[in-house]
């Protein structure tokens, strides 16, 4: 419900912010974008569980338009599980 809720969210604002961060108008024509996409497959709830599995005390944050960063110590999880 909640990727749902801000993915719409990030539509209505992903317009928005283009208009904030690039003023001038296009004197060309812009070329289409190449890189490969592809609709998401995962819902936050799935990569919060697989972090949980694969990653212990790994932190996911969401960031802003359907990005999200995780964070993994390797060192810090290492040091817990020999506690």
């Amino acid at each position: 419900m909640t990727d749902g809720l801000l993915s719409v969210l990030a539509a209505v604002c992903n317009p928005v912010v283009g208009v904030v961060k690039h003023r001038q108008v296009a004197v060309e024509q812009l070329k289409p974008m190449t890189a490969p996409t592809a609709e998401a497959g995962e819902s936050m709830a799935d990569i919060r569980r697989a972090a949980t599995r694969y990653l212990p005390d790994s932190q996911i944050k969401r960031r802003l338009f359907w990005r999200y960063t995780l964070i993994y110590d390797a060192r810090l999880a290492a040091a817990s599980v020999g506690e």
